[in-house]
């Protein structure tokens, strides 16, 4: 397999891991810019662990820094959040949305949810 790079093959540690073990049993070789990884040796896997867990890491990081600006951007009131269903922003307020089959629609499914959540009594 070849990659610009490697560790961005899987979006967690744990599919990573299952990706090096899979290349392992099938004698398969990962490929980046920076070398040959073969998983059936010990320090190549070693190699591959790191690499997943930096990416993890990595990728927590800048959930954490996404978080942050949006936690900002709310305390300023620069927050752009968009509107439920069934309503429609009109400047810096919320109204109903116009189209009349989203008006009905939307009490048809409360009601609907509240009979299908409610606590059947035998």
């Amino acid at each position: 397999m070849t990659a610009r790079e490697v560790s961005r093959f899987a979006r967690n540690n744990r599919g990573w891991q299952q990706l090096i073990e899979m290349c392992r049993v099938v004698d398969t070789v990962l490929v980046d810019q920076e070398t040959v990884y073969a998983p059936r040796q010990g320090n190549d896997r070693l190699l591959l662990g790191l690499k997943g867990s930096l990416n993890e890491y990595e990728l927590d990081l800048l959930r954490q820094r996404l978080l942050s600006v949006r936690y900002e951007k709310a305390r300023r009131g620069e927050l752009v959040v968009t509107a439920p269903v069934g309503f429609v922003k009109v400047g810096d307020r919320l109204e109903k949305d116009p189209d009349r089959r989203v008006q009905e629609a939307v009490p048809w499914c409360s009601t609907r949810w509240r009979n299908l959540a409610a606590p059947v009594r035998p």
